[in-house]
C-alpha cells in the first residue's frame, strides 16, 4: 500500500509557505531581536524575573518527590541493555504525575511553570536522557500544548485529563520524503462530511510506537467550503487505519519508542481539528517556541553530568606524580565544562522565566537557546570522552565486566548527538535566528530582496519608511569611519540591509 506522492516544489513555493507559517508581527518585545538591531534593553529582563511564591512551592515539591524516583525507580543501564523504557516505569512516571507537569490543574495535571518543568527535565535526563525524551516529547510537542494554546474548550476538557495522567502523546509531522521542507508534505486529509479521511505516511515520530494520542499535521485540499492547506489534527492511534510499521533504532537514546506511522483511510471528526484549516504549520511552530527550550534542558543535565565525572575521574587518576586534574591540559577542559553549563543553564533559566512572564516574545531566544545548548552539549561530552581516554571509549558494560565503575561516556556521547538535530537542525536554527532577527529589515526593504524583481525593479523599490527606519544609522555613521557608529551605520543602511537579506537568501 503505496503512501502518497510528494508534491513537487519550486524553491520559491517553499519559502512562501515557510513565510506564511511563520508569526507575522511582533506584538510583544524581544530582548534578543533588540540585540540583532544594535539595542541593548536590558529593561526587558531586569529586575531579573521571578516566579511567583506558589510556583516555586509547588515546583520544589515536586522536584523532591521526581529526585526519589529517578534514584530508586529509573535503571538507566537496564534501559540502554534491553533499548526500552521498563513498563513499571512508565507506570511509575503516570502515577507521579509527570505526564502533566505543564497541564493545569483544573485538568488534573500538576501546573508547573516552564521554569521548573525545565528544571524537571534535566534532573530526569541527567538519569536517563531517554526517559527525558518521552516527556519532552508528550509535552513539549505532543497533544498538551498545541490544544493548550489553541484548541477548544471542548478539546481542552476532552484531552488534557487524559495526557495529565493516563495517555503518551506523540507530534508527527515529519514524512520519509519531508524534513524542514514542509511544502512538500504529502499525508492528506480529506474532507467527507463531519470527518476527515487521513491517508500518507509519518517518519521519526518520538513516541509513536507507545502513544495513545497524535498530534498529526496533513493537507487538507482547497475545495469548496474549506481553505484547505496544512493542517493539525489529534487522532486516536487505536483508530481504524492507524499502523506502527516500524520500531527505528538509532546511534544513541536506545530506548526511545520512535517509529514509522502509516495512515490508511483514518476517518478523524472535524472536532479533533486544532485550529482552522491550513493553520498546522504555525500552530507547530508556536508550541516550538517554548517546546524547543526542552532540548537546551536536555543539554544542562549533560553539562552536570560530565562536569560530576570528570571531576571525580581527574581527582582519582594520577599521572606523572599528580592528579591529572592538576595538569593544565586536563584542568582546562573542565573548567570549559563547568564555565559552559553554568553559561547554559542561565540562559535557559532566564528564557523559562522570560516564557513565564508571557511579556516577551521568546522566538529567538528559544532558538538561541536550543542552538547553543545543543552544540556545546556536544563539545562537553566529545571533552568528558577526552578526559577518560580509553574508558571513555569502552562502554559501561565492558568497564563492569572487567571489575570497573560503569561510567557510560561513550553512551553520553552517543545520545547527545540528536539534539543538534531534534526539534530543529543547527542549520535550520541559524535559518530560524537570522529570518526573524532581520524582521524589521524586511519589514521596510520592499522590492530590495525580492529575488524575482529586476535590479531596474529593486533600484526603486524600496519604501518610503525605508528613511526614517534607518535615519538613527545614518546619523550614527557620523562618527567616522571605523568607529563602533560607523560599524552600526554599514549595518543598518538600506545598502548594508541589502546585501545582508540577499546573503540570506531566505525570502
Amino acid at each position: 500500500m503505496s503512501a502518497p506522492s510528494v508534491r513537487p516544489v519550486s524553491e520559491r513555493e517553499a519559502r512562501q509557505v515557510a513565510e506564511a507559517a511563520r508569526e507575522q508581527g511582533w506584538k510583544k518585545p524581544s530582548f534578543a531581536k533588540e540585540l540583532f538591531l544594535g539595542r541593548f534593553r536590558l529593561d526587558l529582563i531586569h529586575p531579573y524575573p521571578t516566579p511567583a511564591p506558589d510556583d516555586v512551592r509547588r515546583g520544589e515539591e515536586f522536584l523532591a518527590r521526581l529526585r526519589d524516583f529517578c534514584e530508586t525507580r529509573i535503571d538507566s543501564a537496564r534501559i540502554e541493555r534491553e533499548a526500552r523504557i521498563p513498563d513499571e516505569t512508565v507506570r511509575g512516571l503516570k502515577e507521579l504525575g509527570a505526564l502533566g507537569m505543564k497541564i493545569d490543574v483544573k485538568y488534573g495535571g500538576l501546573g508547573l511553570t516552564q521554569v521548573y518543568y525545565n528544571k524537571a527535565l534535566t534532573l530526569v535526563g541527567s538519569v536517563s536522557p531517554v526517559v527525558g525524551a518521552l516527556l519532552s516529547a508528550h509535552q513539549s510537542i505532543g497533544v498538551p500544548q498545541p490544544v493548550k494554546l489553541f484548541g477548544t474548550q471542548e478539546q481542552k476538557d476532552l484531552f488534557l485529563p487524559r495526557c495529565a495522567r493516563t495517555d503518551i502523546s506523540a507530534f508527527l509531522l515529519t514524512e520519509p520524503d519531508v524534513g524542514s521542507d514542509p511544502a512538500r508534505l504529502a499525508t492528506s486529509a480529506v474532507p467527507d462530511g463531519d470527518d476527515y479521511v487521513l491517508d500518507g505516511v509519518k517518519l521519526w515520530t518520538t513516541n509513536g510506537v507507545v502513544a495513545d494520542l497524535l498530534v498529526v499535521m496533513a493537507r487538507v485540499p482547497k475545495s469548496e467550503g474549506h481553505r484547505g492547506g496544512i493542517t493539525a489534527f489529534v487522532v486516536e492511534a487505536t483508530a481504524e487505519g492507524v499502523t506502527v510499521e516500524n520500531r527505528n533504532a538509532f546511534m544513541g537514546l536506545r530506548g526511545i519508542e520512535n517509529g514509522v506511522t502509516r495512515f490508511h483511510q483514518v476517518r478523524v471528526p472535524a472536532s479533533h481539528r486544532i485550529g482552522a484549516e491550513g493553520t498546522g504549520l504555525k500552530i507547530a511552530l508556536t508550541t516550538l517556541n517554548t517546546g524547543r527550550l526542552s532540548i537546551p534542558a536536555m543539554c544542562v543535565s549533560a553539562g552536570k553530568w560530565c562536569l560530576k565525572i570528570s571531576r571525580e575521574w581527574s581527582a582519582a587518576r594520577e599521572q606523572w606524580g599528580k592528579s591529572i586534574a592538576k595538569h593544565e591540559a586536563v584542568g582546562s577542559k573542565i573548567s570549559f565544562i563547568a564555565a559552559t553549563t553554568f553559561a547554559l543553564e542561565a540562559i535557559l533559566d532566564l528564557s523559562s522565566q522570560m516564557a513565564d512572564e508571557d511579556r516577551n516574545d521568546i522566538r529567538i531566544e528559544a532558538a538561541l537557546a536550543k542552538l547553543y545548548g545543543s552544540e556545546m552539549a556536544w563539545l562537553m561530552t566529545d571533552e568528558l570522552v577526552q578526559i577518560r581516554g580509553g574508558r571513555g571509549y569502552e562502554s559501561a558494560a565492558s568497564l563492569a565486566a572487567r571489575g570497573e565503575r560503569a561510567v557510560p561516556a561513550e553512551q553520553m556521547l552517543r545520545d547527545a548527538r540528536i539534539n543538534r538535530i531534534f526539534e530543529g537542525s543547527t542549520e535550520i536554527m541559524h535559518l530560524l535566528i537570522a529570518r526573524e532577527a532581520v524582521d524589521a529589515h524586511l519589514s521596510v526593504a520592499g522590492d530590495l530582496i525580492d529575488p524575482d524583481k529586476s535590479s531596474g525593479q529593486t533600484r526603486q523599490g524600496g519604501r518610503p519608511a525605508d528613511g526614517g527606519f534607518y535615519a538613527a544609522g545614518c546619523r550614527a555613521g557620523r562618527a567616522g569611519p571605523g568607529s563602533a557608529a560607523d560599524q552600526l551605520h554599514r549595518v543598518h543602511s538600506p545598502a548594508g540591509c541589502r546585501d545582508l537579506l540577499r546573503a540570506l537568501r531566505y525570502v
